[in-house]
């Protein structure tokens, strides 16, 4: 692009102020970046302006490359407005028999499916590694909590603030919050209570069996 810097800066707040007034402005109209030496270094298009603006109202925004924290943070919900909700580290996959929201799932190597844990050394049936988002038959696939925040009064009304968690040898899939004791018993801690009707599940990859 040829031009003084005088003629590029004088293009630049043309374009600025046409944007401004124009309660209409076409999606091919441009917005430029000017350098202190006076050199036009960026330009952005009304449509690209459009599409920073309604990213909040894209349910799938993908990144064109990767994302830079910028000495920032990521924050997390840590209310859910409603009850069996989610945040956190999601992937799909396929569940191996009924699961229901909530339930803590360990991958079964041999099925290659996810399927209720269980902490007992009975039945390899654990680690618990993930949390059923979706109420699944066997066979479909569904959402899988790898880690992150649930709310459930299912599952954790009856704990208090910063309980530990730790994974049922009683019942598959169950969250208790003291840890199995008896003989066999696999002790697996996978999270604890971030409030009323809050958990955090943050599985311990490692467990011991109570002798």
């Amino acid at each position: 692009m040829g031009g003084t810097g005088q003629e590029e800066d004088e293009m630049a707040d043309q374009e600025l102020i046409d944007i401004t007034e124009d309660t209409t402005p076409a999606l091919d109209d441009a917005l430029y970046g000017v350098d202190s030496a006076g050199t036009v270094d960026k330009r952005l298009s009304v449509q690209n302006v459009l599409s920073l603006i309604s990213v909040v109202d894209d349910t799938t925004p993908q990144l064109g490359g990767d994302l830079e924290y910028n000495n920032k943070n990521q924050v997390f919900n840590t209310t859910l407005t409603s009850d069996e909700t989610a945040s956190g580290d999601i992937i799909t996959v396929t569940f191996g028999e009924s699961v229901a929201f909530g339930k803590l799932c360990y991958p079964d190597p041999t099925a290659n499916e996810w399927m209720l844990a269980l902490g007992t050394n009975a039945a390899v049936k654990h680690p618990a590694l993930g949390v059923a988002l979706e109420s699944k038959a066997n066979g479909e696939t569904g959402k899988l909590l790898l880690r992150g925040l649930i709310r459930s009064s299912t599952y954790f009304s009856a704990f208090g603030l910063g309980d530990l968690l730790w994974l049922s040898d009683g019942t598959a899939g169950l969250w208790v919050n003291a840890a199995p004791s008896d003989s066999g018993d696999i002790v697996q801690h996978v999270g604890w209570v971030l409030a009323a009707n809050y958990g955090y599940f943050n599985p311990d990859y490692t467990y011991i069996e109570v002798a």
